[in-house]
């Protein structure tokens, strides 16, 4: 059976992504010591936690890929921590958008403009119908 360099790159980067690597320091030492999301593109001084798109609710988000825009609404942001885990510094939560009917989003990595976040990158995936879902997974 053949495979495609694409889908193995695909299959791959969301197989790293569903392992959970902790990033945390290679992150550090990439970006000269500032976080991970500086390095990605995110405003400097606004964290992308759960904390901030937990206000972020209701809000839209313009997401832009080589195939075009879409505007997107935050409407649920999912906590999956356990246990002691909620009173860590980790986190593993997904967010939940919505889109007019006539949107139809692949699932890609796009490149994120919010008002209040600022821009940065984010993996996208549909779930069928209107929705959408990010997920983020820090085990550090």
């Amino acid at each position: 059976m053949a495979i495609s360099r694409r889908k193995f790159l695909k299959t791959g980067t969301l197989v790293a992504l569903a392992a959970g690597l902790p990033l945390k320091g290679a992150a550090m030492s990439f970006a000269g010591g500032s976080s991970l999301f500086n390095s990605i593109g995110a405003s400097p001084g606004l964290p992308l936690n759960m904390e901030a798109f937990t206000r972020s609710l209701q809000t839209n988000f313009l997401l832009t890929s080589n195939l075009g825009s879409a505007t997107v609404k935050l409407v649920e942001v999912r906590d999956y921590r356990k246990g002691r885990a909620k009173s860590s510094d980790k986190e593993c939560f997904s967010l939940l958008f919505t889109a007019s009917k006539n949107v139809s989003l692949r699932q890609d990595t796009y490149a994120v403009k919010h008002y209040a976040l600022g821009e940065f990158n984010m993996l996208v995936v549909p779930l069928g119908g209107s929705y959408y879902e990010a997920v983020f997974n820090r085990l550090y």
